[in-house]
């Protein structure tokens, strides 16, 4: 751990005071001593010098009064105690003593410190020399003690000198010191505030002094602007490449800037738009209202996200994904706005047709069934509130297939497509007309005050159908058959007027064709027919005759056996096997269907677990009625039946599920498919494409799979449109991102034109006739050998 730059300051300059003090006082003892040492020898060489002067030679005794008087004045001299002179012979001339206790001779040494008690004394022998002639000599006896004493007073004063010399450089050195890091403290915390702008990179004062820090910052200052100048840079450059059109607003909405893409997208450059308000893009497409609500929310939560039609600068209309975001300043104040832009155009343009075709039939470019359902809902609400009629007319081409037959699907799609036409002119305006498929139509008419108001319009559609129709010098007959329900007299759901006018077609069929029936619950005898049907059905399930035949499902690139479709076979002992066309339409909005629904899933849990116990694990998909499916407990029926069966994981079972199941409660069975893909069971949309089609659908519903229906795939190979139908469906479910598997695939070739378009998942009677599950190991094991299917 290294000191702050403060202290280290402070015991710099106070260990230079201290050693420069030092070096001082050293020489100071020095010289105090040596100068004690040459005051006694100066003193001494000046008795030498005074000897000298008072003897003669030869040294005479009548000089002794002399010496001895001259030795006692010497001896009156500060710090003199004792003196003896001595002539050449050593003799003791004379002797003179201050302090009665001492004794020169008890003091043998000389040039010697000699220490007796507290005093400390030193002998000195002096020549007597008069003209170079040695006459004697003098020994003196010096006391040094006073010296010393005051030596060390001097000492004394001189350490307290020190001491306060010391403390005064300490606190000058301190004030110094704070004086010179309090600016340097101040510029290192604002460098680090600058520098370190992750938690990470905080600068630890401990470990290293002020300067060392400031030098740490300052390279991170440095790192940091280089790293900003590299985002600016980088900044700049995403702004001007970027494929979104950006345009940055002030406070007014005044332009400031704008992109390459931008200039690109509206044909406009910079400098035409710099400072005007974007408003001048208006296409006119949007109201007031709806700037106003944008604008609203852009205020209220800071951003904005939509669509909006603008114009460019040729004049052309153009829609663009638009997000709208707010820049405020330090105090909260809307600085800039910035808009980010796309061109969805095409998007659009795609989307318009997409949903052209998932609500319009593509033959004949009739509404179809989903749109039929909702024009009827509307109709229905508008028939209350106006107090009138409404009359749902369904209607079957007689004679129809014999053309087809004949003349091939060219002719029959030309004949549709003119026959609808003549349809839709023998209506009145505001009527419906909808293709459901094959030469089944259905019409609404609407604002009819009795029921009878709509006989003129069915005897015109009969005559416009029954009328000859000439297709390629080929003249062709054909009528129709036409079934009527009344709302409110009939009922009041869509369905349920759909159903009755489809009864009542079967009646006018029934009658002789070429003619119009109106239903009649009370007396229609299809009524006691169907009710007769119910209870044989009931009795046939009670006995057991229903079976599940299985049709298997591969992927055309690696031929692998992806699974099975268990479909139901009535076994009845009379009349043999009854395919299931015969009879569950019968029970498709009756309770038994459920029972059945729940049979048929039951069943199939119990094939997949002896299927496995062979060693074979194989998926099994099973058809839901719409009447089951929108049952309460459909989902606590379903998990009872997977745990009846533990062995079966959910994954292996599928639930077929069709569009029209979904269309009268879509938020109820989006809920119900989401249960149970929460269960691990799979779920696919069956029979896609066959006239309830919708986006909507495929965004909401989370399906595993799309399954194209089989009369599209039939005759795609011949039939421009039904290849088109085929190639949109694939288009969608790819990109809403689901699995797309097609059913009635009969040939390779129907295989190799799949596999085209991006359909790798099929099933159909080139692969395989639906089988019992008796048959299917062996098929397995035979599919497999023969590898005949791969392409």
């Amino acid at each position: 751990m290294r000191l702050p730059f403060r202290f280290r300051f402070i015991l710099s300059f106070v260990t230079i005071e201290i050693i420069f003090i030092s070096l001082i006082v050293f020489f100071n003892f020095s010289s105090q001593k040596k100068l004690s040492h040459s005051l006694i020898d100066e003193k001494i060489q000046i008795g030498s010098e005074l000897f000298s002067q008072l003897v003669k030679t030869p040294m005479a005794t009548s000089d002794l009064a002399t010496l001895d008087n001259q030795a006692e004045i010497f001896t009156g001299h500060k710090n003199v105690i004792a003196v003896q002179i001595y002539n050449p012979q050593d003799k003791i001339l004379s002797y003179a003593n201050s302090d009665s206790k001492l004794n020169i001779n008890d003091f043998n040494e000389t040039s010697h410190e000699i220490t007796k008690g507290e005093r400390t004394f030193i002998v000195s022998i002096v020549p007597i020399k008069v003209d170079d002639t040695f006459l004697g000599y003098a020994k003196i006896l010096f006391e040094l003690t006073d010296i010393h004493k005051e030596i060390e007073k001097n000492k004394h004063v001189t350490f307290f000198l020190i001491l306060l010399e010391i403390s005064i450089s300490l606190l000058i050195a301190y004030i110094i010191g704070y004086k010179l890091t309090k600016s340097l403290n101040k510029l290192t915390s604002y460098a680090a505030s600058i520098a370190q702008e992750e938690p990470e990179q905080n600068i630890d004062f401990s470990k290293g002094d002020e300067i060392t820090v400031l030098s740490h910052t300052l390279h991170l200052m440095e790192k940091r602007i280089e790293e900003r100048n590299a985002e600016l840079q980088l900044a700049a450059s995403v702004f001007t490449h970027a494929r979104e059109g950006i345009v940055i607003t002030d406070a007014n909405n005044n332009i400031v800037k704008v992109n390459q893409t931008f200039t690109r997208l509206t044909g406009y450059k910079a400098e035409e738009i710099i400072g005007k308000n974007p408003r001048f893009l208006k296409s006119n497409k949007q109201d007031s209202a709806f700037y106003v609500q944008m604008w609203s929310s852009l205020l209220a939560k800071g951003y904005w996200y939509g669509e909006v039609w603008n114009r460019r600068k040729n004049g052309q209309e153009y829609a663009e994904m638009l997000t709208i975001s707010t820049i405020l300043d330090d105090e909260g104040k809307v600085k800039y706005f910035v808009a980010l832009l796309s061109d969805i155009t095409l998007a659009k343009k795609h989307e318009s047709e997409l949903e052209h075709i998932a609500h319009y039939d593509a033959l004949t470019n009739m509404p179809n069934r989903i749109l039929l359902s909702d024009r009827l809902s509307l109709a229905l609400v508008q028939s209350q509130r106006r107090s009138k009629f409404l009359a749902v007319v369904f209607i079957d081409l007689d004679g129809f297939k014999v053309v087809n037959d004949t003349h091939g699907h060219k002719i029959g799609d030309i004949l549709l497509i003119k026959l609808a036409e003549r349809m839709q002119n023998a209506l009145r305006e505001g009527d419906t007309l909808a293709r459901l498929g094959g030469d089944e139509f259905v019409a609404i008419l609407v604002d009819l005050e009795t029921p009878k108001d709509c006989e003129p319009v069915l005897k015109r559609l009969l005559a416009s159908v029954s009328e000859p129709v000439v297709i390629e010098k080929i003249t062709l007959y054909v009528s129709a058959s036409v079934g009527v329900s009344i709302a409110p007299q009939d009922a009041n759901e869509g369905d349920q007027l759909i159903r009755q006018a489809d009864q009542a077609m079967y009646q006018a069929k029934q009658s002789g064709k070429n003619r119009f029936h109106l239903f009649d619950a009370k007396k229609d005898s299809a009524i006691v027919a169907l009710n007769e049907n119910l209870i044989r059905i009931k009795k046939a399930l009670d006995n057991h005759e229903f079976v599940l035949y299985y049709q298997p499902k591969i992927n055309l690139q690696t031929n692998e056996i992806i699974g099975v479709e268990a479909l139901i076979r009535w076994i009845d002992p009379q009349r043999g096997i009854i395919p299931p066309l015969r009879f569950l339409p019968i029970i498709e909005n009756d309770p038994m269907s459920i029972d059945i629904g729940e049979w048929v899933i039951d069943t199939a849990l119990s094939q997949i677990a002896i299927w496995k116990e062979a060693g074979i694990t194989m998926a099994v998909s099973v058809n839901i009625g719409a009447l089951q499916l929108q049952q309460k407990n459909f989902v606590t029926r379903l998990k009872e039946l997977l745990n009846a069966h533990p062995v079966v994981e959910p994954h292996l079972l599928e639930l077929e599920i069709l569009e029209t199941s979904i269309v009268s409660d879509l938020a109820k069975v989006t809920k119900v498919i989401d249960e149970c893909v929460a269960l691990g069971v799979f779920c696919a949309l069956d029979d896609f494409g066959t006239g309830y089609s919708s986006l909507t659908h495929i965004r909401h519903l989370h399906v595993n799979m799309i399954k194209i229906d089989q009369t599209f795939v039939r005759d795609m190979l011949v039939d421009g449109d039904d290849l088109a139908i085929v190639e949109g469906v694939i288009g969608l479910s790819k990109a809403f991102k689901r699995d797309v598997i097609a059913e009635g695939v009969e040939s390779k070739e129907h295989g190799e034109a799949l596999l085209e378009l991006g359909c790798t998942l099929a099933q159909g009677y080139g692969i395989a006739r639906p089988m019992p599950a008796s048959e299917m190991l062996q098929w397995t094991k035979n599919w497999r050998e023969e590898n005949f299917w791969k392409l």
